[in-house]
């Protein structure tokens, strides 16, 4: 969560950083208490396995592996206010806000079901989740009316993740957190995305 090249500046990055650990604290429940041992794996800053003309590398903030299924979140930290889409166009208010249109997450769902569809190995990637923090304390960002593409949106504040979090309670299945850990973004040997050996049992 510390690898924030795909920011506009130094501000931008530092408060999509604060949105990602907002969200990991909360994920952290799944992979403590009884669930340590036993429960589903949460993986943060994933690679997606994508290659972009630019040389641009887009990540995937978290991933959550209960069982057999996988849910893709991406955190995000926007202003307080209304947020909603008609025609596939989202406005907060009355601003245009084209940044909250974008296909990133249809993208990511595609190339990680692919991923692990080409490595043998049996799984289910669900619709992915956009997890919505305020910036500011005044109030929240309103996104009951907001209709990401490909995914859906919930706030932050308002309970929402921990509320779905409540079925990812599956042990998570091997060989998938095999396949989707060598995508995970290492800030001390960066490295391409891969495939680490599975064990022998993994489908």
């Amino acid at each position: 969560m510390e690898n924030a090249s795909w920011a506009r500046n130094a501000d931008v990055a530092r408060v999509g950083q604060a949105g990602e650990k907002r969200t990991a604290a909360v994920l952290a429940a799944l992979t403590s208490g009884r669930l340590a041992e036993t429960g589903p794996s949460v993986l943060h800053d994933l690679r997606i396995p994508i290659a972009f003309r630019d040389g641009g590398a887009p990540n995937i903030d978290h991933v959550v592996v209960s069982g057999r299924d996988v849910w893709l979140l991406d955190s995000k930290v926007w202003k307080p206010g209304r947020y909603w889409t008609l025609r596939g166009h989202t406005r907060r208010g009355f601003e245009r806000i084209a940044w909250a249109d974008k296909q990133t997450m249809v993208m990511a769902r595609q190339a990680i079901s692919g991923r692990l569809y080409a490595s043998g190995v049996l799984a289910r990637v669900h619709r992915p989740i956009l997890v919505v923090w305020s910036s500011s304390s005044a109030g929240a960002p309103l996104t009951a009316w907001y209709r990401p593409k490909g995914a859906r949106a919930v706030s932050g504040e308002g309970g929402g993740l921990e509320r779905m979090m409540r079925s990812w309670r599956k042990p998570a299945h091997p060989g998938i957190v095999s396949v989707l850990s060598a995508l995970v973004v290492s800030t001390e040997t960066p490295r391409r995305p891969g495939l680490v050996e599975p064990p022998p049992d993994w489908r």
